[in-house]
């Protein structure tokens, strides 16, 4: 898997060169971004915006649509990139903290601190962690904010309204990522809590339940010292640990993330995404129900694009040529075998995690 941000980063590497005849489309800035120096249409002569134009399906295509059409397409051609790369399989594990059966539990006392969990991931930047969900138990009803700090970050990273359940376990969706190296931080520790002064006179149940620690990351129960009101913040350093649940239950998925490897090689990919695209593009022309000028002009030479798109092998005719498709495929394959060495242990062969499993 990747990130969002795997896409904004490629974006602009390569760009579409705007046409210089009278009366051609302009080109938003944004779309014309090329840092590789490399344009689109100068991996397939078809690939100009006047022909995406001519042949896409809403006839109707101003300069705004057209551009709007155009950005679209190039993150189109990025994922597809990324898809044809980083298939490995992604999930490593599943799991719950707790396992609970019929102990006795007991009300935790509220002592003014900011209580719940420190988290500690695998130092690999090939792994995320996302906490998905949180089991609530508690005996009363409260509204409180969940957070998720980071020991580096003044702020928390996330925060979310819940509400609870007298003696009813409540089970809420997060979703929240913790990751070794992200875009705002490097390494440390994470906290996924709340503050007690935010409970009124609700307390959280202590489950005393066997805890599992995961493959790709470790959590412990803590507690730690509030900064004084109104601040959202907490003593981060030496937080009293223990085996107490604090009324939370958390839902770990761990699996690989690239995103940390792409956002540190982005020329890897400018020749892979100007394949995708005009792969794409030639696709189109070849199968657009548009009629007009430009289209009838292209649909003229329809079997010379079939070609370019799908040649796998040179011919007499073209000793040195391949279709875009298996040019796309070489390349794929290249930065395949560089991202994957085949002398390298992967997530096809054994869980990353498996052998730097931490324990505090």
């Amino acid at each position: 898997m990747y990130r969002r941000e795997v896409i904004q980063a490629l974006f602009g590497r390569v760009g579409f060169r705007q046409p210089t005849q009278s009366g051609s489309p302009v080109i938003t800035p944004e779309n014309k971004k090329c840092d590789s120096g490399r344009f689109f249409q100068d991996y397939h002569a078809i690939v100009s915006p006047e022909n995406i134009k001519a042949t896409a399906e809403d006839p109707a295509l101003d300069d705004a649509k057209l551009n709007t059409y155009l950005k679209d397409l190039q993150e189109s051609a990025i994922a597809a990139v990324l898809d044809g790369i980083f298939s490995v399989p992604e999930i490593i594990e599943q799991r719950l903290e707790l396992i609970r059966g019929t102990e006795e539990v007991v009300p935790v006392a509220n002592q003014g601190l900011f209580v719940g969990r420190q988290i500690r991931v695998v130092p690999d930047p090939t792994i995320l962690v996302r906490v998905t969900q949180a089991a609530l138990f508690f005996n009363g009803v409260a509204t409180f904010n969940l957070y998720l700090f980071h020991n580096l970050k003044k702020t928390s990273l996330y925060s979310k309204e819940v509400t609870t359940e007298a003696n009813s376990q409540v089970v809420t969706k997060l979703g929240w990522d913790l990751s070794y190296m992200a875009a705002a931080y490097k390494t440390g520790v994470f906290f996924l809590g709340y503050f007690q002064d935010d409970l009124g006179g609700v307390q959280a149940v202590d489950e005393r339940a066997c805890w599992y620690a995961g493959n790709c990351y470790d959590s412990t129960g803590m507690a730690a010292v509030r900064n004084p009101a109104p601040e959202v913040d907490f003593v981060r350093t030496t937080p009293q640990l223990s085996s107490v649940a604090y009324g939370l239950n958390l839902e770990f998925t761990s699996g690989k993330d690239y995103t940390e490897i792409i956002l540190n090689n982005v020329a890897a990919f400018d020749k892979a995404i100007g394949l995708q695209m005009a792969a794409m593009v030639v696709e189109k022309i070849i199968n657009s129900v548009r009629s007009n000028k430009t289209e009838r002009i292209t649909r003229e030479i329809a079997d010379r694009l079939y070609i370019d798109l799908n040649q796998a092998m040179p011919t007499v005719e073209m000793p040195y040529s391949y279709g875009l498709k298996k040019q796309l495929d070489r390349e794929l394959m290249r930065l395949h075998n560089n991202f994957f060495p085949k002398d390298t242990i992967t997530a096809k062969t054994v869980p990353a995690c498996s052998t730097q499993r931490m324990i505090p």
